[in-house]
């Protein structure tokens, strides 16, 4: 009888990995009241690439809630601050948010089963004690002309604690480009009145610090049109 061999050939997926977890944690995040979760996928098998993701949330990193669930390759979720607090039942100042997310690969690389992996937990905090500023202004009058003294008047809301708002701001610090103050207004009034010299479009910047210990402070920009002035009318005698 002649010799033969019997073969078989097994083709395993393996599992992906999350790495190099991370939140945005600058003022500007917390100006814009979002964080923005990140995480590296990385896959053992040539081909297979992300296909979904879930985010997991904890205050007391033992309780965790699903954030975000999605069928996406993206490796970046940015949720805002409101979603988080409302999801985790609670306030979200002050405290510790713990996190993981589970990935699960498209097993393009096996052409079977797709397989997921959690991370263990990353730690991010602790959050602010209190609402950053809501920064925002208007002018009076609405349409400026050049040549027209115009005034800029905050709007903003600034908080002592949690989502408790104080009664003012505690400084004010404008950027109006092409503008010449009108005595005794300054770049630190709360509601200035400028002038401007011609027309055009001019980026006008109001940052808005509160008074807690350390201070919050958000800045906002807008766009702002200032049109030609009036002609000059000469009466004839």
């Amino acid at each position: 009888m002649d010799p033969y061999m019997v073969s078989a050939n097994f083709v395993i997926n393996r599992a992906p990995s999350a790495s190099n977890l991370g939140i945005s944690n600058s003022s500007t995040a917390y100006c814009d009241k979002f964080l923005t979760f990140q995480w590296t996928f990385t896959d053992p098998d040539s081909g297979d690439t992300q296909s979904a993701y879930k985010i997991e949330a904890s205050y007391d990193g033992v309780t965790y809630i699903i954030l975000r669930s999605a069928d996406s390759s993206v490796t970046s979720v940015s949720i805002p601050l409101s979603e988080i607090s409302a999801t985790l039942s609670g306030d979200w100042y002050s405290q510790s948010l713990y996190w993981k997310v589970t990935v699960t690969d498209n097993g393009a690389g096996t052409g079977i089963n797709k397989k997921s992996a959690t991370t263990t937990a990353s730690t991010f905090g602790p959050m602010p004690g209190r609402e950053y500023p809501v920064v925002n202004f208007t002018t009076n009058p609405l349409q400026i002309l050049a040549n027209q003294d115009v005034q800029f008047l905050d709007s903003s809301i600034c908080y002592i604690s949690g989502d408790t708002p104080a009664a003012s701001c505690s400084s004010w610090l404008w950027t109006i480009p092409g503008a010449t103050y009108v005595s005794p207004s300054t770049s630190t009034f709360q509601n200035p009145t400028v002038n401007f010299s011609s027309s055009g479009s001019v980026n006008v910047s109001l940052q808005a610090t509160d008074g807690g210990a350390p201070a919050y402070s958000c800045t906002l920009t807008k766009s702002i049109n200032i049109g030609l002035p009036l002609p000059q009318i000469k009466e004839k005698k």
